[in-house]
């Protein structure tokens, strides 16, 4: 047991990168969250809708950025060695560049032909915040892959953190619309931009490099992106069908018990951003029985935190709920642990098969899996509301959850070549 600590305590004495990663994906959900108030506090029900509608729009497009530079950055870019590392980082740069015009002119004449004058006016201060937005994104996570983990904070200070005083500034002088709110996102996520475009090291761009890095990038990503498309489908028809049978009041009840029930995702974002291009990197340097060590210790500790912060949740729920949302939702109290329990499966697929075959590049098979399981999960989801009810909403996320994990799991076991790696890794975590 002492071993598994050790191996967790190594990752935190790594130059401080877990406690300062955890805690810069605290402050930048918090600032989310703290955007999202001021916004619809200045703008009023009617702008806040058109706003939030639009920007949720260009939010699904700048995620399919993610799937395909960023996702595979992150794993592809610390297998890197020295001499090949800035051809690389090179030519993502210089893809994300003409991603990110492309998404401008995409936004800019999409809105601009509306005959909505509202969508009219929105078109160049939106094209210009959506556009900054995702290069401030890939630079953050560009940080991340390079391990300069104060740099993120940094960058997230300049972009996320002095977004909310200038929200603030404006609100509280009484100079605040929808445009307004735009141009800061563009400014401050351009400041950001700027800052981590000067440091970020040694860039080299070279055709037969970028023709490289995009091919590698495309089968990574090809099935990232149509996994994420399954996904943000499958979560469209479970609002849809949860709305259709439980009705809107109970669509609200299960979204502010999955909201408690993953209290503590920020956190584990913020170590799971030092795990993914570390578990490439131990790949690169000493193969799949390392890695497989290394998740195993890592995992299991993580698992455990996690419970730290479950059971608590679990056992006062009722008062956090009333504490936080209100009495009124003190009758959906005790669905919290059932979602405690979706939430433990999920830690436990995350922080261990699921980062095995992300390091392994097994993208296809995620895909597959995804598709699948979200399938299955949107027929038995309309059936266990049918005769369940609320509950039964529950019990199909846990069912998706266990699916995705026993899949995975099948899946490692698979891999497997010989008995002999089975045996060596068995025979590393005995030790």
């Amino acid at each position: 047991m002492n071993r598994y600590f050790l191996s967790f305590l190594d990752l935190l004495r790594r130059a401080r990168s877990v406690q300062l990663s955890v805690l810069d994906q605290v402050m930048f959900n918090s600032c989310n969250a703290i955007t999202t108030i001021l916004v619809a506090r200045g703008l009023g029900p009617h702008m806040f809708g058109e706003y939030i509608f639009i920007w949720g729009l260009v939010i699904s497009v700048v995620t399919l950025q993610w799937a395909f530079l960023i996702s595979p950055m992150t794993t592809i870019g610390p297998k890197q060695d020295i001499e090949t590392a800035h051809y690389y980082y090179g030519a993502v740069f210089l893809t994300q560049l003409l991603s990110s015009m492309a998404l401008f002119i995409i936004v800019w004449l999409g809105l601009f032909w509306q005959s909505n004058p509202i969508y009219h006016q929105m078109a160049l201060p939106m094209a210009a915040a959506s556009s900054l937005y995702s290069c401030q994104e890939f630079i953050r996570r560009y940080f991340y892959a390079t391990g300069a983990i104060q740099k993120v904070f940094i960058t997230d200070i300049l972009g996320s953190a002095s977004q909310v005083l200038l929200l603030i500034f404006f609100l509280w002088r009484h100079w605040f619309d929808v445009e307004l709110v735009l141009w800061i996102v563009a400014w401050t996520s351009l400041a950001s931009i700027l800052w981590g475009v000067l440091n970020a090291g040694k860039l080299t761009v070279h055709h037969q490099h970028v023709k490289k890095t995009f091919k590698r990038n495309w089968n990574f990503g090809s099935w990232t992106i149509l996994s994420t498309i399954i996904v943000t489908l499958a979560t469209q028809a479970e609002v849809i069908l949860i709305k259709l049978f439980l009705g809107a009041a109970a669509l609200g009840g299960i979204r502010v018990v999955t909201i408690l029930g993953n209290l503590f995702v920020p956190l584990l974002q913020g170590i799971q951003n030092i795990l993914v291009p570390k578990a490439g990197s131990i790949l690169e340097k000493s193969g799949e029985s390392a890695l497989l060590h290394y998740l195993w210790r890592t995992g299991f500790v993580i698992t455990l935190l996690s419970l730290t912060v479950l059971v608590p949740v679990c056992i006062f729920r009722s008062p956090l709920i009333a504490l936080i949302y209100g009495k009124v939702y003190l009758s959906y109290a005790n669905f919290v642990i059932l979602q405690a329990i979706c939430c433990f499966i999920n830690v436990i697929r995350t922080f261990s098969t699921w980062l095995y075959l992300q390091a392994l590049e097994q993208v296809k098979f995620i895909f597959i899996l995804t598709t699948t399981t979200n399938v299955l999960y949107i027929g038995l989801l309309a059936v266990l509301i049918h005769y369940f009810q609320v509950q039964g909403a529950f019990m199909a996320y846990i069912t998706n959850a266990s699916m995705l994990l026993i899949g995975s799991v099948l899946y490692v076991f698979y891999l497997f070549k010989t008995k002999r790696l089975f045996w060596e890794c068995s025979a590393w975590v005995s030790r």
